[in-house]
Formats: structure tokens, sequence, C-alpha cells
């Protein structure tokens, strides 16, 4: 991924999100309407609610630092990946991270590949797996030199 694309990914991951507010307030107001609620009562029902982070409005909330949060750390992936391109880094290898790790990550754990080898088959956190925007896995280098510095990390 690539700046561009993250910001792409960011504005359809926001639109989405209002898109799913917007018919979640929709179902609601007209759930109630349906049961005989005054369009006064249900209005404050929504202040209520986006005043409280209730259902409705929580979960966008909850969604929107979500986006905001992966779109930083998006960012600081792509300048990490910038470094390894400059150091001459050609391969990468897929470290599975953190203490859950998912089903389709864990398929992953070891694979080797060129960064747009992993850009086809979807890097960590694209989106591709069950872990989605949570992946805390990693692309690091296979090996490469840099100032006599060697990095070196071997398949399980």
């Amino acid at each position: 991924m690539n700046i561009e694309d993250l910001r792409e990914y960011m504005m359809i991951s926001v639109e989405a999100s209002v898109i799913r507010t917007t018919a979640d307030i929709e179902e609601f107001a007209g759930l109630m309407e349906a049961t005989g609620v005054s369009d006064i009562n249900i209005l404050k029902e929504l202040k209520t609610d986006l005043k409280d982070k209730g259902r409705i409005f929580g979960a966008f909330s909850n969604k929107s630092k979500s986006i905001m949060a992966n779109g930083v750390e998006s960012a600081g992936d792509i300048a990490v990946g910038n470094v390894y391109a400059d150091a001459g880094v050609k391969h990468l290898l897929w470290v599975t991270a953190g203490g859950n790790v998912c089903p389709d990550c864990d398929n992953r754990e070891g694979v080797t590949g060129t960064a747009e080898y992993f850009q086809l088959i979807g890097e960590p956190k694209s989106g591709f797996s069950v872990c989605r925007e949570h992946c805390q896995c990693e692309l690091v280098p296979i090996e490469y030199s840099d100032e006599g510095t060697k990095i070196i990390k071997e398949k399980k």
C-alpha cells in the first residue's frame, strides 16, 4: 500500500461507516415510529444516544477512532516499507504478532516474498484476513545489509 492507497482506503472506510450509521438511525426511527412513538420522542432518544454514545452513535464513534488509529499505523507501515526499499530489501517475511492470531494470518506465518507479492495477496491490516484492520502481523526483511548491520529472519 502507498499513501494514495491509504487515503482511498480511509475515505471508503469513513463513507461506509457513515452509511451504516445512517441506516441504523433510519431503522431505529422507523421501528420507533411503527410502534407509535412520536417524532419528538424519537429525536430525544437519538439525542440521548448521541450524548451517551449509545448503541448507534457509540458504534460510529468507535469505528471512527479505529479508522484513524489504523490510518496512522498504516502510514507508519508505509514509511517502514519505504525505508526497506531504500535499503535494498528485496524479500520480506510474514511474522505473526499478538496473542490471538487469526487463522488467515497463522497460515501466512513464515511466508516469504517481495513487497509486490504481498501487495497482490494482501498485506497485514489490508482487510484480506479475519482480523482485518486489527492485524498485528508484520512484514520484516529476510536479510539485508546496511552499513554493516545484518538482519536475518529464518523461516520456522
